[in-house]
């Protein structure tokens, strides 16, 4: 059996730990046109700190073949550095000018069977959500397993609303099956509640 482990807790728990409590002054991303999604990057400005939000393709064994397989991440950049992959485009700002109360990491655990043996183990990051003093939450959720593309959405309850897990197990066919359970990850100082 084959173990990946591609979530941002397991390297870069401490940067969800970082925002909290900070004011979070905007986002930033391409234009929306069609959808809620941008290509590859989007910015996140804290009153001190910038990080970008990544989802970029590498070459990585995806259940038995190497293909560009997205890869979804966080770190912490300097602000000039955090500018559109489209060649002529410019970020819009949407400000927020609140403090982040909460993060939610959405991991993913995703397991191939091959005539109901498996063959294959894997851990990903799906997404995850800030929350903020009044309620709102801001959702940063990875596409499907090819798409460098990063959707975005503002409300309320969002981890309701993330891509179905069904989206990702269906396309597999007898003698195949392909399992997905999530688990939420939730960073929230204590003193904040």
């Amino acid at each position: 059996m084959i173990s990946i482990d591609d979530r941002i807790v397991k390297t870069d728990a401490g940067i969800f730990s970082e925002m909290l409590g900070h004011k979070l002054l905007s986002y930033r991303h391409d234009p929306l046109m069609y959808s809620q999604s941008v290509y590859g990057i989007a910015g996140l400005f804290l009153e001190d700190r910038s990080y970008a939000v990544t989802n970029l393709v590498e070459v990585r064994d995806y259940y038995g073949s190497n293909e560009d397989v997205a890869i979804f991440k966080i770190s912490q950049e300097k602000e000039n550095e955090i500018h559109s992959y489209v060649q002529g485009e410019t970020f819009i700002n949407t400000p927020v000018n609140q403090k982040i109360i909460k993060v939610l990491v959405i991991n993913e655990h995703q397991r191939l069977f091959k005539h109901e043996q498996q063959t294959y183990d894997v851990r990903l990051t799906r997404g995850f959500i800030i929350e903020l003093e009044d309620g709102l939450q801001i959702s940063f959720e990875k596409d499907i397993w090819f798409s460098e593309d990063i959707n975005i959405s503002r409300g309320y309850h969002l981890e309701k609303q993330l891509l179905p897990t069904n989206r990702i197990t269906d396309e597999w066919e007898n003698p195949f099956r392909l399992t997905c359970e999530r688990e939420i990850i939730t960073f929230q100082k204590s003193d904040m509640l």
